[in-house]
């Protein structure tokens, strides 16, 4: 038995009902977080898993600013790469 505290407003079943349901919360997170997966995968691996990929060389950028004080202020980075496709070449 769970022993009561004059100092706390909830019955000790009560509280241990809480304890258990937010440590049963935890548990299943805990879980979910376990089917991500780093997987080791050669270039070419990794070239079937998407639908294209680049071998290239970043030759401009520019960023820019957008948005209002209601929306937010979003800054954005746009980059230029020139290189060719591994899928086609």
């Amino acid at each position: 038995m769970i022993p009561f505290s004059p100092h706390t407003t909830q019955e000790p079943k009560m509280r241990f009902t809480k304890t258990l349901g937010l440590t049963a919360l935890a548990v299943a997170a805990a879980a979910s977080l376990g089917l991500a997966q780093i997987q080791r995968l050669t270039l070419d691996e990794m070239i079937d898993a998407t639908s294209d990929a680049v071998y290239g060389q970043i030759v401009e950028s520019n960023v820019f600013r957008s948005g209002d004080a209601e929306r937010g202020i979003f800054y954005y980075t746009q980059l230029t790469v020139q290189g060719r496709s591994m899928k086609t070449g």
